[in-house]
């Protein structure tokens, strides 16, 4: 995301737009990429919905060394998606510079992101 900062200089009322880059996250420091809560692959029964929740993880996650949340619907405040049917949390995250990570987990489980060494 690009931020905008407007400065103003008071001497005759000139004003100048300079567009700056969001920091890269610092080393050992979570930033969720993409989340998602809904229909586990491994279940065959049904269509396989999933709702996206990167906003509701990275509002808990995101400038930590580490964090964990309940996989639930009601935690990611989220509709149920297919009541009575597997789901799981798919979330992937970064740490500073280091590639992508994805973890799974099972409905009703903690999800776990940690930056320390995988």
């Amino acid at each position: 995301m690009i931020q905008k900062l407007l400065l103003s200089l008071a001497v005759g009322c000139v004003a100048a737009t300079a567009v700056v880059a969001d920091a890269p996250p610092g080393p050992g420091v979570i930033a969720v990429r993409r989340a998602f809560y809904g229909s586990s692959e491994a279940s065959d029964a049904g269509p396989q919905i999933r709702l996206e929740v990167t906003a509701a993880v990275a509002s808990q996650c995101d400038g930590k060394a580490s964090c964990s949340f309940k996989c639930s619907a009601h935690e990611l405040k989220v509709y149920n998606p297919y009541p009575n049917h597997p789901k799981e949390c798919r979330i992937s995250f970064s740490c500073g510079d280091q590639a992508s990570r994805t973890i799974v987990v099972s409905a009703g489980a903690q999800a776990a992101l940690s930056c320390s060494n995988p």
